[in-house]
């Protein structure tokens, strides 16, 4: 009869390498959903960033005023986030002296749904053009 291979170990320990993988692989998702988690975060921040800095631009030409910050501003957003997220942004505009000032605020879902709700606050303001 032939020789059994010997087996390192006790039986107790024969399945541990498979629940270190799993538990291994678990942190591992977690930081990686992290991650694109705080990608997501700031990507949404940016885009809300850019269009004030669009909407405040188009507002302080001499000709235009705050609906055109208003228009462009919305219109840079639902470009830069989609429908969906840029309808939880509020977006508005005002001449404040001799400036355009576009405002981009709200909060948007997660792209991970225990994760807690993203805040955008953001502000620009550009010096008007004056008629010629």
């Amino acid at each position: 009869m032939p020789e059994r291979p010997a087996v390192r170990g006790s039986d107790s320990e024969l399945g541990l390498t498979s629940a270190e993988l799993t538990i291994g692989l678990m942190l591992f998702t977690a930081l990686v959903l992290f991650a694109l988690n705080l990608a997501f975060v700031q990507y949404v921040r940016g885009a809300a960033r850019s269009a004030a800095a669009e909407g405040a631009q188009a507002g302080a030409l001499a000709d235009r005023g705050v609906a055109e910050c208003q228009r462009v501003g919305i219109d840079a957003l639902a470009d830069l986030l989609g429908e969906k997220v840029s309808e939880r942004i509020g977006f508005r505009c005002a001449e404040i002296d001799d400036s355009m000032v576009a405002v981009a605020s709200g909060s948007v879902a997660p792209w991970i749904g225990f994760m807690p709700d993203v805040g955008v606050e953001t502000r620009v303001a550009v010096r008007q053009e004056p008629d010629l």
